[in-house]
């Protein structure tokens, strides 16, 4: 069962991300843990960084790292488009239900990366260490405006506790 997972996922992300593959990326890794809510990552990588697509607990994440790293100080996205912006755009979470909205996820993060990851590469290329410290702190920064947001939305009553 493992086994059909994993291929169903790669099945999946090659469908949604497979112009990374054509850009140069190659999977490094692909894992699938049934035992932790179903959640899943692939990482792809080529010289000029690792990209990581993975899914936790249905909500679809795409995060970045220096190529060859060990990928554990990633960098999401929406914090990437958020810096680059320098601060005007916020992705937020997906809208939606997580459930079965996994296509639509998928497509969303792809469309983003498209559009952005030519921007972004460059930031966890050979210079990597000189941006680390300022990407924290604007993932920092974002994770802050994002909570802000979700506290809004419950006092105004538009999301349950």
């Amino acid at each position: 069962m493992k086994k059909l997972r994993s291929n169903s996922i790669l099945r999946d992300v090659k469908h949604y991300f497979g112009y990374l593959l054509d850009g140069g990326y190659q999977i490094r890794s692909l894992a699938y843990h049934s035992e932790a809510f179903g959640n899943w990552e692939v990482i792809f990588e080529s010289s000029a960084c690792a990209i990581q697509v993975s899914c936790d607990r249905n909500e679809v994440f795409v995060e970045f790292a220096p190529a060859k790293s060990d990928m554990k100080r990633l960098i999401g996205l929406g914090s990437m488009i958020f810096y680059l912006s320098e601060g005007q755009q916020i992705v937020g979470h997906f809208e939606g239900k997580l459930f079965g909205g996994r296509k639509k996820q998928l497509q969303k993060m792809a469309d983003l990366l498209r559009a952005y990851l030519d921007k972004i590469a460059p930031f966890f290329g050979t210079q990597s260490g000189l941006y680390e410290a300022e990407l924290l702190l604007a993932q920092e920064s974002y994770n802050r405006v994002l909570l802000q947001r979700r506290m809004s939305s419950i006092k105004e009553g538009k999301l349950s506790r």
